[in-house]
């Protein structure tokens, strides 16, 4: 089952394939008392769609507390140059919250700014995944930030 999700005021849409759904499924923050994440990893598509087919994380190696995740960035950059010899771009963070129904906190919107902004790329707005407690889609917040502002996203019918 995969996922779509739009910006009609950008005509974006993003679609999540159902293999990176099971990923966040299996990694929700119910039974594990600290946050994971990790990186997605899409191709560009006609008609401004962005395919998140590849995800990474958790990894060893990253800082991780109940509402705190901080990953190992030299195993990040590897992660990139990897999927981009694969024609995969990197496009955006995922990570879970320890709540059923997630929001972004100011430091996870500070953290996507930071990366956004000190990145090299040429994308518009990097994509910011947030995995709840919940089912989905009540537990899956997406957004989209532009190094200025983060406008979260509607799930398409």
């Amino acid at each position: 089952m995969s996922m779509i999700y739009k910006d009609e005021s950008k005509n974006i849409t993003i679609s999540f394939s159902s293999e990176v759904i099971a990923h966040f499924n299996l990694h929700k923050q119910i039974e594990r008392n600290y946050e994971v994440g990790g990186q997605l990893f899409a191709r560009f598509l006609p008609d401004s769609v962005v395919s998140v087919d590849k995800i990474s994380g958790p990894r060893e190696k990253d800082s991780k507390l109940r509402s705190f995740f901080r990953p190992n960035k030299k195993i990040e950059q590897l992660e990139i140059n990897d999927h981009f010899r694969q024609h995969y771009h990197y496009v955006g963070d995922w990570h879970t919250h320890p709540e059923k129904i997630p929001a972004p906190s100011t430091e996870d919107i500070r953290n996507i700014c930071n990366i956004f902004l000190k990145s090299k790329h040429s994308l518009n707005y990097f994509i910011i995944a947030i995995i709840g407690q919940e089912k989905f889609p009540d537990g899956l917040y997406v957004g989209l930030h532009n190094g200025t502002k983060l406008n979260p996203l509607k799930l398409s019918g």
